[in-house]
């Protein structure tokens, strides 16, 4: 008799007995439930447990295992840092370790220690103390490092049998330090005040209180002291203060210096100031004397003998000698020397004829020819108005004027000079004029030309006799055409429509290499055969489109961009360029041969690049939800057939369906998982991730009387047969035992219930 699942009554939950028929590896199996454990693949238990002795009644202890035998728990895995977490249920239920023996807490160094939490605890062996992290503090705190104001005991040192480790704090209240005077005793002592010159210690507010220091009060007045006269004892105090006289700041000096005493003393000098304080170490001089430096350096000023007479001038005696007065010797007259030039003789004249220092004239005579060494002519030359002084061999000489006007100044090579037949205008011409040869004379031109030119500029005759400059095409390949105006030049690109005559030679396209009677000559400049097979292709004219040739494009409502295997959106693909014609034209192939393409692999399948938009790769994109999108075959490195198939979603990898108990108030589910709803009479929320793909799919159960209600995110929608949910909406059971299946038909949006048990509710 067959059974099918369906069937099966439900609502029940297994029990210990209970025969339990599956599946492994195409065997039907009768496995025992509960058991006494749960293995892996491989048979090796992951849980064990003992069976209760009831039927009513089951439960698990958790023990250690001897070699052989199951380790009841184990967890395994790469993770380095995991928490293991016990703690008791409720508000009173508490974390209990039984024994006898010891109970082992972690332990490590300084450098060891965690971060620390509130309630962790450890030893410290570097130190060898129990300590715990302090939540107040925020930092490891030991057995032996806490604040002293935190305790309430005191420990005494001097243990005995009869006693107590500890005494209470509060029993010292008369002071704050603690004295043992007998076995088992402790008494309270406090500081004692001493004499009055020593420092005392209190506490006047009790055990409460901070010790406060006082000194003892002396009889000094506390004041501000002006140059303070000061006695301290042998404790360091000051005893006496006094204020005292101020020292001397400044001294005031007149003539006479004398020694007065006082507060204010004045300076007196009983010999003469000595010369390297600014003195001269004399007492007297001569009225009206020369006063000199003394022998040395610092050394007594010196006078120098007598005053002179009248005239006298005073005069050196040489080294370490005085200077003294002198009268001025008597001049004797002499004869002054005269020189004879080439050219000039010095006469003496006046009277007396041996005048040296007295009164006296020169008389100059000139005689020959300054010669051209000493800047003169060397020759006698007369006036001639209009002549041009040149000069000969040795000699300046005049070129004679001419009577005629308008002749110009001929060389000689090394002779002279002479006046040439041309003449030239005798004013200036008009602007744009320039001097030329008549054939007789030098005149100015019947023609003008422009004043200045820019580089690359042309002249042509813009009208009769004006020359005009062309100005430079800065655009590169423009030629010289008679299209102006007027028939004037102009800058302009050969137009092949009537700039050009005869045909054009085979030679000058590729040289003519490969061209014949069964050649063409291609957009790509090259002569090529025509296919065999012909392609299905067509021009398109779009602005600015910045395609190359080889680019794999889709449409874009109307417009050509890009495609690319990464959506399903960009990978429907209409063809693959073969020529650009122009910026706003391209040549689209979109089935058949092409022929333009470069370093395909003859016989290789290309599909649509995933990775970058409009190129096209020999690897198949694998990426989950992405496209495989083949374009074209390769029939040699520049030759393809473009075959325009439907591209294809790469689906996600094939997995075991499996289904999870759900006890908790709300869920986020996975691909290919089922959902058994067991949260009592409580509400389980069901989320769908924001991120899906399409074929992802999960079931759900219904099984707790709180039911279910399955959450979609912004953008996604639920449909329920001819029922939707709204972007964000909700998709709810009605009964306990409410079932469903929903598949993704369009990644992240759009999901579809395939099969459903009872009234489901979308909103």
């Amino acid at each position: 008799m067959s059974v099918k699942f369906d069937q099966f009554t439900t609502g029940d939950e297994a029990r210990v007995d209970d025969i339990v028929v599956g599946l492994r590896n195409s065997l039907n199996y009768q496995f025992d439930f509960p058991g006494t454990g749960i293995k892996d693949s491989a048979g090796n238990y992951l849980l064990g447990w003992t069976p209760g002795g009831g039927t009513n009644t089951n439960y698990v202890t958790f023990t250690s295992a001897s070699s052989g035998n199951p380790a009841l728990i184990a967890a395994t895995g790469g993770d380095t840092n995991v928490d293991l977490s016990l703690s008791g249920r409720g508000l009173t239920g508490q974390v209990k370790v039984s024994g006898t023996t010891a109970f082992t807490i972690p332990s490590g160094t300084t450098g060891q220690r965690p971060a620390g939490v509130a309630g962790d605890t450890r030893v410290n062996t570097t130190s060898g103390l129990f300590e715990w992290y302090d939540p107040l503090t925020l930092a490891w705190t030991s057995a032996a490092g806490g604040a002293l104001a935190n305790l309430t005991y005191i420990t005494k040192t001097n243990e005995t049998a009869s006693a107590p480790n500890s005494i209470p704090l509060s029993g010292l209240s008369t002071g704050f330090l603690a004295n043992t005077t007998a076995t088992g005793v402790l008494n309270s002592r406090t500081l004692a005040t001493g004499s009055s010159s020593r420092i005392t210690i209190t506490n006047p507010t009790g055990l409460a209180g901070d010790p406060t220091f006082d000194l003892a009060v002396t009889a000094v007045t506390p004041a501000s002291y002006t140059n303070t006269s000061l006695t301290v004892d042998a404790y360091g105090r000051i005893t006496a203060a006094s204020s005292g006289t101020a020292p001397v700041t400044s001294i005031s000096v007149t003539a006479p210096i004398t020694s007065t005493g006082g507060a204010t003393p004045t300076i007196g000098l009983t010999t003469p100031l000595e010369v390297q304080y600014g003195g001269t170490a004399n007492t007297t001089f001569t009225a009206y004397s020369v006063i000199c430096a003394g022998t040395t350096a610092t050394g007594a000023f010196q006078n120098v003998s007598g005053v002179g007479t009248t005239g006298q001038v005073l005069t050196s005696n040489g080294a370490a000698v005085l200077p003294s007065w002198q009268s001025i010797p008597a001049v004797t007259p002499a004869a002054l020397t005269k020189v004879d030039d080439t050219n000039v003789t010095l006469t003496l004249g006046g009277s007396p004829t041996t005048a040296l220092l007295q009164a006296t004239s020169i008389t100059a005579g000139w005689t020959g020819q300054l010669s051209l060494a000493r800047g003169g002519t060397n020759a006698s030359l007369v006036a001639d108005n209009g002549a041009i002084v040149y000069s000969t061999a040795a000699a300046f000489a005049l070129l004679a004027s001419t009577a005629t006007a308008g002749k110009v100044l001929q060389s000689g090579s090394n002779a002279a000079p002479s006046w040439s037949t041309p003449t030239y205008p005798s004013a200036s011409g008009s602007a744009g004029k320039v001097i030329r040869a008549d054939g007789t004379n030098n005149v100015y031109s019947t023609f003008t030309i422009p004043d200045t030119y820019a580089q690359g500029d042309l002249l042509y005759a813009s009208a009769a006799n004006t020359l005009t400059a062309l100005a430079k095409d800065t655009n590169a390949t423009r030629y010289l055409s008679n299209t102006g105006t007027t028939n004037n030049p102009a800058w302009a690109q050969v137009n092949l429509a009537n700039g050009v005559t005869g045909n054009l030679p085979v030679a000058n396209l590729n040289s003519g290499t490969s061209a014949s009677a069964t050649t063409f000559w291609r957009g790509d400049a090259t002569w090529a055969t025509v296919a065999s097979g012909a392609a299905t292709s067509f021009n398109v004219s779009q602005t600015a489109h910045g395609f190359a040739v080889g680019d794999v494009v889709y449409l874009n409502s109307s417009t050509y961009t890009k495609a690319k295997a990464d959506a399903a959106s960009t990978a429907e693909s209409v063809g693959v360029i073969s020529v650009i014609v122009d910026a706003n034209t391209f040549t689209l192939v979109t089935n058949g041969q092409i022929t333009t393409l470069s370093g395909l692999t003859a016989g290789t399948v290309y599909f649509l690049s995933d990775s970058t938009a409009g190129a096209y790769t020999a690897t198949e994109p694998t990426t989950i939800g992405n496209i495989s999108k083949p374009l074209f075959v390769a029939y040699s490195t520049t030759g393809a057939i473009v075959n325009n198939y439907r591209g294809k979603v790469i689906p996600s990898t094939p997995t075991v369906f499996s289904w999870v108990n759900v006890a908790s108030s709300s869920v986020t589910v996975a691909d290919q998982t089922g959902y058994i709803i067991d949260n009592g009479a409580s509400l389980v929320t069901l989320t769908i991730p924001a991120t899906t793909q399409r074929g992802f799919y999960f079931r759900i159960s219904g099984q707790s009387s709180g039911g279910w209600i399955i959450q979609a995110n912004t953008g996604q929608i639920i449909n329920a047969g001819s029922s939707a949910t709204s972007s964000a909406g909700t998709l709810a059971s009605s009964n306990r035992y409410d079932c469903v299946e929903i598949l993704c038909t369009t990644a992240n949006t759009t999901f579809v219930g395939q099969t459903a048990w009872g009234n489901l509710t979308p909103a």
